[in-house]
């Protein structure tokens, strides 16, 4: 599998919703609050499934913040020479020619993509009540 695959979880509507609510006077720094929540709880999820020898592929499990988006990621590409910045992150994920792919990341987004999405609408009907609706 190639190393920039993705999975991708998809609101539909969702544009036009933060659009309207941005008319309602909501910020960018409350939805960019919202994703964080979510991508929290994201975090969280996938990093009970990650394999754990030394526990830092697991650690380095982080989320983006972005404003309508929640990336996660796995490892970094920093330098080789500390074993703490888990560059071999994608090994498991992906598989190498000695091992099999384990997916951990792409699993999780998929079993949990309802978890996520629930969440989503619970953070957005917050922010929507706020306004005064």
């Amino acid at each position: 599998m190639a190393r920039n695959q993705k999975i991708q979880v998809e609101v539909e509507g969702l544009n036009k919703v933060i659009r309207n609510m941005r008319k309602l006077g909501v910020t960018s720094e409350e939805f960019k609050d919202t994703m964080n929540k979510v991508g929290t709880v994201a975090v969280n999820t996938v990093r009970a499934e990650a394999p754990v020898r030394s526990g830092n592929t697991r650690d380095s499990i982080r989320a983006s913040k972005r404003q309508t988006s929640v990336y996660i990621k796995g490892g970094n590409n920093r330098s080789r020479r500390s074993a703490k910045t888990a560059f071999y992150a994608r090994f498991p994920e992906f598989g190498t020619s000695l091992q099999p792919a384990q997916g951990f990341i792409r699993r999780a987004g998929i079993v949990h993509a309802d978890k996520f999405g629930k969440l989503l609408t619970i953070e957005l009907a917050k922010k929507i009540r706020k306004a005064g609706f």
